[in-house]
This record gives C-alpha cells, sequence and structure tokens, in this order.
C-alpha cells in the first residue's frame, strides 16, 4: 500500500514539474488597424485619444473645433503615407481616431473600424459632425461643463457661456446669465452711488442684455432715468431726416416735419402716429404750435409758409413763396402773428388768420435763421448768417440792439422767460449766453463738437440746453456758464432740431436718420 501511494506522489510531482517547465503559448497578435482616407490623401495628421483627452482638447479649444482643437490633444502624431494610410496598434474598441489636413477634422470610434480597418471619408468629416460625437461622451460633456462652472467661479463670464453653450446646456447658461447680470448691476449700483449716471445706465443696459426684463434692471433704469434724464423713446415713420420739431404747450403731442415734405403729429406718451399734414412741394425747414395747441405753422424750402388745423390735419392757409427758403416760424405769444426768418435776410411778422404780411424787419446782412418772440410780444429777436443777432421792437419794426456772435453763423436763439437773457448758438460749436439790456456777452459755452441746433431755456431760469450735430443734450448753469451735465442716446445721432416742453420736463429732438426722438430732462434741472 505504501509503495502505491509512494508511486502516486511521484508522479504527481514530474507532471507538476513537466507542466512547470513548459510555458504557455503567447496570445495570438492582433493585426494593427489600418487607417484610410479615402479619397486617398497623403500626409493626414492622425492621432489616437480617450474620452479624456477628448474632453481636455475641447475645453481647452472653448469649443471651436476649427481652432485650436486637433494640437490641443496631447497624442503621438501619425502621418498617412502616399496611399492615404496609416496603421495604428495598439487600439481600443473605446478609443477614437482624430484626424487633421488643413481646415478637414475627421472623427470616428475606434469600434467602428471593420476587418482591422478604418476608412476616413464624407460620412465622418466636418466639425459638426465632430462636435455631434464628442457630446455624445459622457466624459466629454462633464469635462467640459466642469471646465465652464470652473471659469464661472472665476467670473470669466465668456469662456463659461462659450463652454456651456458647447456642451448645450440651458440650465448652466441660465446660471452664467444670472451670474454676470448680478455682478453687473451691482457695479451700476456703485456707478450710481458715484454720481457716474452713464455709467451705471450702460451697464444696467449690458445686464438687461444679458438678462432681459428683470426687475432689478428696470428699477435701477427707472432710477437712473429720474435723477440723470435720458431718451423715453423714438417715433420713426419719415422716409428722410427731420429737420425740425415742435412740443405742444400741454407737453401732450410733437410735430416733426422733414425733408420727405411732411408733417407728423405725434402722441407724446404713446409715440403713436396720430395723423400726416401733406401738401409741402419741397422739405420742411420749421414747425410750430400756437399757444393754445390748436393750430400748427410749417414752412418749407420753397418759401410756402402753411397753417394747419391740429385736430384734423386740414390746411387752413397757404402763402406762396418768393423763391427764397423760410427757415424758422414763431407764433407771437397772443396767437395772432407768426415771425418768418427769410432767406431773403428779412424777417416778417404774419397774420394768423389770412397770412397777409404785415410788418418787415430789414437789416441783417444774410439769411435770418431762427426767430424768438419776447414773453410780452413786444420784441422779436432774430438771428442769422451774418453772425449777428437781432433784437426787434414789434410795433414799429425798428432794430432795437445788434448782437455781434463772433465770425459764426447763428443757428438758433431763445429767450429767457424773463427777457432779461438770450442764447444763441453757432455754426462754431459753441453757444453764447447775452445780456439782453445790454447786449453784452456774458458766457461763451464750450461743450460741444459740432454745430449747435437748438437751445432753449428751462423754468426757473437758472438752466439752458443746447443740442448739437455731435449728437448731445448739454445742460448749463447760466449763473456760471459752466456744463451741468450732457445726456446722448444709445447711437449718438446728430441732432438737427430741438425742443423743450413748457415744464421743462421733456425735450423732443430730429435727426438726420429720420427719428424723432422723446428725452426726459434730469431731475437737478427741472
Amino acid at each position: 500500500m505504501k509503495q502505491t501511494i509512494t508511486r502516486l506522489l511521484l508522479a504527481g510531482v514530474w507532471l507538476s514539474w513537466i507542466g512547470c517547465s513548459r510555458q504557455a503559448p503567447p496570445p495570438p497578435e492582433k493585426p494593427a488597424l489600418t487607417v484610410v482616407v479615402a479619397p486617398a490623401a497623403a500626409n493626414v495628421n492622425i492621432k489616437l485619444v480617450d474620452d479624456v483627452a477628448l474632453g481636455h482638447a475641447l475645453v481647452a479649444s472653448a469649443g471651436n473645433l476649427t481652432n485650436g482643437f486637433f494640437p490641443a490633444l496631447n497624442a503621438p502624431v501619425l502621418v498617412t503615407d502616399a496611399q492615404g494610410q496609416v496603421m495604428v496598434r495598439p487600439v481600443q474598441p473605446q478609443q477614437t481616431i482624430v484626424a487633421s489636413a488643413g481646415d478637414r477634422l475627421w472623427v470616428v470610434p475606434a469600434s467602428a473600424s471593420r476587418d482591422w480597418q478604418l476608412r476616413l471619408d464624407a460620412s465622418n468629416v466636418g466639425s459638426q459632425h465632430a462636435l455631434d460625437f464628442l457630446l455624445s461622451r459622457p466624459p466629454v460633456v462633464a469635462a467640459v461643463t466642469e471646465a465652464a462652472q470652473e471659469a464661472l467661479v472665476k467670473k470669466d463670464y465668456s469662456r463659461a457661456r462659450a463652454l456651456a453653450e458647447t456642451v448645450h446646456s440651458p440650465e448652466l447658461l441660465g446660471q452664467i446669465n444670472r451670474a454676470e447680470a448680478s455682478d453687473l448691476l451691482d457695479q451700476a449700483d456703485a456707478a450710481f452711488a458715484k454720481k457716474d449716471f452713464d455709467g451705471a445706465r450702460r451697464l444696467a443696459k449690458q445686464a438687461d442684455a444679458i438678462l432681459p426684463g428683470g426687475q432689478r434692471t428696470a428699477a435701477l433704469l427707472d432710477t437712473i432715468l429720474e435723477e440723470q434724464g435720458g431718451e423715453l423713446r423714438k417715433f420713426t415713420g419719415h422716409s428722410g431726416p427731420v429737420t425740425c420739431v415742435a412740443l405742444g404747450p400741454d407737453g401732450k403731442f410733437a410735430l416733426s416735419g422733414g425733408t420727405d415734405k411732411l408733417v407728423k403729429l405725434w402722441n407724446v406718451i404713446s409715440g403713436e402716429e396720430l395723423r400726416t399734414f401733406t401738401g409741402n412741394r419741397t422739405g420742411l425747414l420749421s414747425v410750430a404750435f400756437s399757444p393754445d395747441g390748436e393750430l400748427a405753422a410749417s414752412s418749407s424750402r420753397d418759401g410756402d409758409v402753411r397753417l394747419w388745423e391740429v385736430v384734423t390735419g386740414k390746411q387752413l392757409q397757404m402763402a406762396g413763396g418768393l423763391g427764397w427758403p423760410i427757415n424758422d416760424v414763431a407764433f407771437s405769444p397772443d396767437g395772432t402773428w407768426l415771425a418768418t426768418a427769410g432767406g431773403d435776410n428779412v424777417v416778417w411778422l404774419v397774420n394768423v388768420h389770412t397770412l397777409r404780411r404785415s410788418t418787415f424787419f430789414s437789416g441783417h446782412g444774410g439769411p435770418v435763421t431762427s426767430v424768438a418772440f419776447s414773453r410780452d410780444g413786444k420784441y422779436l429777436l432774430s438771428g442769422g448768417e451774418d453772425h449777428t443777432l437781432k433784437l426787434w421792437d414789434t410795433a414799429t419794426g425798428k432794430e432795437v440792439r445788434t448782437l455781434k456772435n463772433g465770425f459764426a453763423n447763428v443757428t438758433c436763439v431763445a429767450l429767457s422767460a424773463d427777457d432779461r437773457l438770450a442764447l444763441s448758438g453757432g455754426k462754431d460749436n459753441l453757444v453764447r449766453l447775452w445780456d439782453v439790456a445790454t447786449g453784452r456777452l456774458l458766457y461763451t459755452l464750450k461743450g460741444h463738437t459740432a454745430a449747435v441746433t437748438g437751445i432753449g431755456f428751462l423754468p426757473g431760469g437758472r438752466f439752458a440746453v443746447s443740442a448739437g450735430e455731435d449728437g448731445m443734450l448739454k445742460f448749463w448753469d447760466v449763473n456760471t456758464g459752466q456744463e451741468f451735465r450732457s445726456l446722448t442716446g444709445d447711437s449718438k445721432t446728430p441732432f438737427t432740431s430741438l425742443a423743450l416742453s413748457a415744464d421743462g420736463k421733456l425735450a423732443v429732438t430730429g435727426s438726420p436718420d429720420g427719428s424723432v426722438r422723446l428725452w426726459q430732462l434730469p431731475l437737478a434741472v427741472r
């Protein structure tokens, strides 16, 4: 029995030794994967990468697969031969072949190979195809999402947004938009506290563009508008430049005239076009409301002066011109007379009911550009291209005083409510403040960078406002001759004309782009 057991043990040891002495045969070697470009193209750069590398490359290129994505892939480069082929090994099914040649980009999963051959052709080329493939890989999406969140923490909103847009994540985009809008509003609040109203408005509008309709943004913009003033709305309807504007005595209606030969009546509150007055043969140069707001007057380049019924738009009277422009018209305070500033160097008083000429004022050495009545109607101020302002006695037609406007054409004039002060705007970009009783120049107001096209005094007498071809509304302290504040619209469109409401809260401007703009004036100047 012992011999039998011994023999079995020896046999087992021998068999074990035999097994250990023999090496297991190596697994069969997988053939190399042949990547083929069809049609054949030599020198195509190819990389073999995994999902982690794809994610990092997509983050590095910020979603731009046409520039920077392929170089960002950290992997050895293989290059196709003259037959458009290259062999790659070892290859795992979950790996991806990425190839680049010029502006062409191929992305193909290794698992798409057939018989150890992988084709790069029209079915897998293009950045959109590449992006679609990348977004189908959860690790890639996770890497880009994480990078977007890191950029958001650093307040790098542009990069965060680009990455969030890459993975098409509305939730992440909303989070980024809310964070950036809040950050901008914090900056806007700080600017407002420092009375940097322009900066506060700009930042608040940027926040509104990112996250429209936010309550905090709307409240801040309303506060800025109330404090600093600004553009309320724009009226559109003219087919050419708007050359003249007027505001009704109650501030509810506005008139505009343009090169399209039309006079338009607007609802100031809603911006609605109420009616159009037609019949002019040439472009308009001036419009005006009567003191009671029931009539409107207009003048044009051919010298026609027309009287309109505001409520119906009906033309009541028309006086034909003699060939020269009527550059401005103004109603007398009692509504009986209409003053006209003519291209023939003459100012006329015209009967409102008949449009017949009565008194004329001759003395300017060039075309008269602007006229304004004194509060009691006893005097008339005019300005012209002869570089002068003239004060006239309306009863006699005699010249009372001449004010010399330097060497610049006068574009517009205005009288203060107490008739003590006068303003003139000029082609030399300057506003001048005058003492009417003495004719003395009090201040030269500098700040516009283009011709001044409209001026006026505000109620209370302390502030004046001017508009210019530089697209600026400027507010002046008449006691010091200093600029108090300025406003500009978002588009910085030049202004051709200006009109102020009687209460000093609103202004309208005309512009060469065919628009009429309504403005709320700063709280401090009202």
